[in-house]
């Protein structure tokens, strides 16, 4: 599977514009000054040569997916896939992901809507928090 991250070009970003907005107005963040919306495929059954032939390479900045490293979450070399542990928190509603992240050494929420209590063998997230909002808030006030 690859994985692939794509970006709006500027001057096509409503989407990303009213997300500012409604941050700005709904959680009062006043300091927030840019959003980018970037929405993710996992795509499987292409080899690298389609890739190309099709022109994805030429349009992404990189691919990357769990078969990079031939594991698959909570392993933590798939959390190394993706930003710095130090430049990010890791936000999900999964205690299975939460352990995985806190593992590769990000700084971890969780929101506990389908699994209400986490397994002892469980990490501890720094936050759990009810919903998203509540998260956001928590994170805001500690970073």
């Amino acid at each position: 599977m690859n994985r692939i991250f794509v970006e709006k070009k500027p001057g096509h970003t409503a989407e990303a514009r009213h997300l500012l907005h409604d941050l700005h107005e709904s959680l009062v963040l006043p300091g927030l000054k840019d959003v980018r919306v970037v929405q993710r495929y996992d795509v499987e059954g292409l080899e690298p040569h389609e890739f190309d032939a099709a022109g994805l390479l030429v349009r992404v900045d990189r691919i990357d997916g769990a078969d990079a490293v031939r594991a698959y979450k909570p392993d933590p070399r798939v959390y190394a896939l993706t930003v710095a542990p130090e430049d990010a928190w890791f936000v999900a509603a999964h205690w299975w992901d939460v352990t995985g992240a806190s593992r590769a050494g990000f700084r971890t929420s969780w929101i506990g809507v389908d699994d209400v209590a986490l397994p002892e063998t469980a990490a501890v997230p720094e936050i759990a928090a009810p919903d998203l909002l509540t998260a956001v808030h928590e994170i805001t006030a500690r970073s």
